[in-house]
């Protein structure tokens, strides 16, 4: 499924749920159909954000940053990286 995006820098009409030029909508790229199927909502291909394009690759760098700041910050006790009971 694809979302349309409207913003400031499109050619087409903003509609009425913005409130300014300079507000922009996201949207979420799924490989499924949510409607068929609520538990294809978990399928996201890419993401646009703040005019910025995060393809799966992307998403997955993020999500692998942040695991690793919060692991950082206050790691679990007695458990690597990836979740497994260490020594």
């Amino acid at each position: 499924m694809i979302g349309v995006l409207e913003g400031r820098d499109s050619m087409l009409p903003r509609p009425p749920m913005f409130a300014s030029d300079s507000e922009f909508a996201a949207a979420v790229l799924l490989d499924a159909d949510p409607f068929a199927d609520i538990t294809n909502t978990a399928a996201i291909r890419a993401v646009m954000a703040n005019g910025r394009y995060f393809d799966r690759a992307a998403l997955d760098r993020l999500l692998a940053d942040a695991r690793a700041e919060v692991l950082k910050a206050s790691p679990p006790p007695n458990l690597n990286l990836y979740g497994q009971k260490g020594d």
